[in-house]
């Protein structure tokens, strides 16, 4: 089955009814964004030790703690806008070592007028883990029977006003295969927006899958294009691709999630 054709069902879930109900113009935030240097970053908290161990990097974006399991990992995503990304290391159903998603940070969360030095940033991260830390690793789950509900709840989190970019309008949801995959999808405003790509962005979507070989739910955001002229629906590699556990509470995917939509 085509993309497209994905999108021509009927919305079983009701949201399309009910879109325009819950929509309000969302204001620019007026706040100056100050860039700030990667490499500043890592390079403050490569000195910062937890429970007396000191963080490594293989990539210039991405600094762990530790190599086990529980074990975590600060990732800064240079995809769409920045975001810094959590995560803790866990072991799939299959055997093999995956990164659990645990806190989005949008930059502009975090990063307006009155937090200007990445020294201070690499500390608010950290202690972000030190918070983290406290509970304990979620493990994956092989028979999973609430993805529905949690798709559910992420979709109207996103309708949030703090977490819905200003350019999207929340249009649906699209049941894929019950209980194994979903699409929450977002239309432009007005006739559609042009990427940097200068294609015309058809629609930008949330899609929620759950693995039970693996035993983990994977949340990614992507654009779908087409050209300025015609209507192909290209899908457009992901701004987040996140995978996380069951165990975890609706509350910390979704806002996950959300917080990766608000980062857009």
């Amino acid at each position: 089955m085509k993309f497209k054709q994905w999108f021509l069902k009927e919305d079983i879930f009701g949201f399309e009814k009910i879109k325009n109900n819950n929509y309000q113009e969302k204001k620019e935030d007026e706040d100056p964004i100050i860039p700030f240097n990667l490499e500043e970053i890592m390079k403050d908290l490569s000195y910062i030790k937890n429970n007396d161990t000191l963080p490594f990097s293989n990539f210039i974006n991405h600094i762990q703690w530790g190599k086990n399991n529980g074990s975590f990992q600060i990732g800064i995503s240079p995809l769409g806008s920045f975001k810094a990304f959590i995560r803790r290391l866990q072991t799939d159903l299959e055997g093999n070592s995956v990164w659990i998603c645990k806190k989005i940070i949008p930059y502009k969360d975090i990063m307006h007028s009155d937090v200007i030095k990445e020294k201070k940033l690499a500390f608010y991260l950290f202690d972000k883990i030190k918070e983290l830390e406290e509970n304990n690793l979620e493990s994956p789950i092989s028979d999973y029977k609430n993805l529905e509900n949690l798709v559910v709840k992420i979709a109207r989190d996103c309708q949030k006003e703090k977490n819905m970019p200003p350019t999207l309008i929340f249009t649906g949801i699209r049941e894929i295969k019950r209980n194994i995959n979903y699409i929450i999808h977002f239309e432009s405003k007005g006739q559609g927006v042009e990427v940097p790509s200068q294609n015309r962005l058809e629609m930008f979507a949330i899609d929620i899958s759950y693995d039970p070989k693996k035993g983990l739910i994977r949340s990614m955001g992507y654009e779908v294009q087409s050209p300025q002229k015609g209507h192909k629906w290209e899908i457009v590699p992901s701004d987040w691709d996140e995978v996380f556990s069951p165990a975890q509470s609706m509350s910390e995917i979704s806002d996950c999630t959300c917080a990766a939509l608000r980062g857009y």
